[in-house]
């Protein structure tokens, strides 16, 4: 082989080569693009009688999120938590467990590409506790510090197998009036709670 020759070999098989990891490095670009994604559509608040005064109007007790699996590929929620100024944010002692439509308590929930599914915080984080014990505050203190109709921020917690935890972040309105409706503690629950989706 005369010395052009060669050079032609080697250079096509150079650009043989580079074709075969091209075509390599696609193939993990496509596995790579297929990623999940959570999205909430839509925030409920889940609105509670009181136990020890049946008389009294309802109040809100906890929060229900449809979430959507907007990516490619399944997502997994193993845990759903809040923070933020709410009443009663989650802390440590607190798992993030979860219900959802059917109230039965699950461990996780695996969500197919554009599927949706109803979550609801087991943990009730929109009423006040005990809050008796706060210096002997008036009902009309009461009002003044909790249902105050002004905007607060919280977060949402997604714990996820895939993406670690996500993060969503909320507007909440507590109005009304301030209601007891526990009457061993006594804790209190605003009439009107209102969410904004971001």
């Amino acid at each position: 082989m005369n010395r052009r020759g060669y050079l032609t070999g080697v250079l096509g098989g150079l650009v043989g080569s580079t074709g075969c990891l091209g075509g390599g490095t696609s193939g993990e670009d496509n596995t790579e693009s297929k990623k999940a994604g959570l999205a909430v559509t839509n925030i409920s608040i889940i609105e509670y009688k009181p136990k020890d005064y049946e008389d009294r109007p309802k109040i809100a007790g906890s929060i229900e999120v449809t979430v959507e699996n907007t990516g490619s590929a399944p997502l997994t929620i193993t845990a759903l938590r809040i923070s933020g100024d709410v009443p009663r944010p989650h802390d440590e002692t607190q798992t993030g467990r979860f219900t959802i439509p059917s109230q039965d308590l699950v461990d996780e929930v695996e969500l197919g590409s554009k599927e949706t599914q109803k979550l609801r915080v087991r943990h009730e984080p929109l009423y006040y506790v005990d809050l008796s014990s706060e210096q002997g505050r008036t009902q009309e203190e009461l009002d003044a510090s909790t249902c105050t109709g002004e905007n607060r921020a919280a977060t949402l917690h997604f714990d996820t197998e895939e993406q670690g935890t996500v993060d969503r972040d909320i507007e909440l309105v507590f109005d009304g009036e301030s209601v007891e409706f526990d009457e061993m503690a006594p804790d209190y629950g605003c009439t009107d709670v209102t969410a904004i989706k971001p």
